[in-house]
């Protein structure tokens, strides 16, 4: 008699139980009711050790599961820690007047003057036009009052009025140069 593939991974007592049950046993059930029994008698005992054995693997799995959903709690919640610390220092580094208060205090950097020109090219443009057009005016009116109080000379005014024309070019204003 050939058994099936799952049963022949069973002890041999058992083995043995069963082939001695069902050889020349009568179709009446007689025999067959008496080697099921004793097979199952046979077969009790190792499946409350799998049952034992499985509930014991259940059991681990759950602690473990419990562990690594604390886990994952700790890290969502260090995440949404780290997320909300992160929008706090965008929030400080979005407000100038708290950018301007950390640089006097020395926590971060100043910007250079390059840097301050990148950041505001208008700014940077008009100030050194106003600075130009202020040293023309100089330069200009400088002749008006020589310092040994006479009157400039005339070569002393179109000295004068070179600079100032000049500054006036390097300011890109060729309009006034001649003023």
């Amino acid at each position: 008699m050939t058994l099936p593939k799952e049963l022949e991974a069973l002890p041999d007592n058992i083995l043995d139980a069963i082939h001695g049950a069902f050889f020349g046993c009568d179709v009446g059930g007689g025999p067959i009711n008496a080697a099921a029994d004793a097979v199952l008698a046979l077969v009790s005992p190792l499946l409350a050790e799998k049952d034992a054995e499985i509930a014991r693997l259940t059991e681990h799995a759950k602690l473990h599961v419990a562990m690594l959903a604390a886990d994952l709690s700790a890290e969502i919640a260090a995440r949404e820690t780290a997320e909300a610390r992160v929008a706090e220092l965008e929030a400080a580094l979005a407000d100038p007047n708290a950018i301007h208060l950390m640089m006097l205090r020395g926590v971060i950097a100043k910007p250079s003057v390059d840097q301050i020109k990148h950041i505001y090219p208008g700014i940077a443009a008009t100030a050194r036009n106003d600075a130009l057009e202020e040293a023309a005016k100089v330069a200009r009116d400088g002749c008006l009052v020589p310092p040994d109080g006479g009157s400039p000379t005339e070569a002393e005014a179109d000295m004068c009025a070179r600079i100032a024309f000049n500054i006036r070019i390097l300011k890109g204003d060729t309009t006034h140069a001649a003023e």
